[in-house]
């Protein structure tokens, strides 16, 4: 059985509220998620994570292996997700420009296999009470309960 991880844009901690002031400023927020996007959909699942002060919260990445998936809430757009089949263990490459850090960031990354990727929309009505939840994350990163993967990997097979 293969786990499923969330990542979304969420404000609970201090460090998403850094990350979101930057994200806010820019003149065009919708452009991050797209851009994190368009790298899933040449085989690339990005965070901004970065290591050089490694927060205990983003030890996540280090717990999903191949076959697991990823499940980018709120990408491309608000109330769509992006999933895909994990191919690899987290790397590490030059990232993405961003206009809020003069260096690059999006810089950690799972190779996905691009014939699982699938964007569907979170739509209560079509995905039930449970599984709607399910992909509403408390945190900017978390598993999703082995109780509703079943139903979770069910529903990607009608896209």
């Amino acid at each position: 059985m293969c786990d499923v991880y969330l990542f979304g844009r969420a404000r609970f901690d201090e460090s998403d509220r850094r990350f979101e002031a930057h994200y806010e400023q820019d003149d065009d927020p919708s452009r991050y998620p797209k851009m994190i996007h368009g790298a899933l959909c040449t085989g690339r699942s990005r965070f901004g994570w970065g290591n050089e002060n490694p927060n205990p919260a983003h030890r996540i990445l280090d717990k999903i292996r191949p076959g697991d998936w990823i499940v980018h809430v709120n990408t491309p757009s608000d109330g769509l997700c992006a999933a895909g089949r994990v191919l690899s263990c987290v790397k590490r490459d030059e990232g993405l420009l961003v206009r809020w850090d003069p260096r690059r960031d999006f810089q950690n990354f799972f190779c996905v296999d691009t014939q699982s990727i699938v964007t569907f929309p979170r739509n209560k009505r079509k995905l039930g009470i449970e599984l709607f939840w399910a992909l509403c994350p408390r945190r900017r990163a978390q598993r999703m309960s082995c109780t509703v993967v079943p139903r979770f990997l069910r529903y990607l097979r009608e896209f």
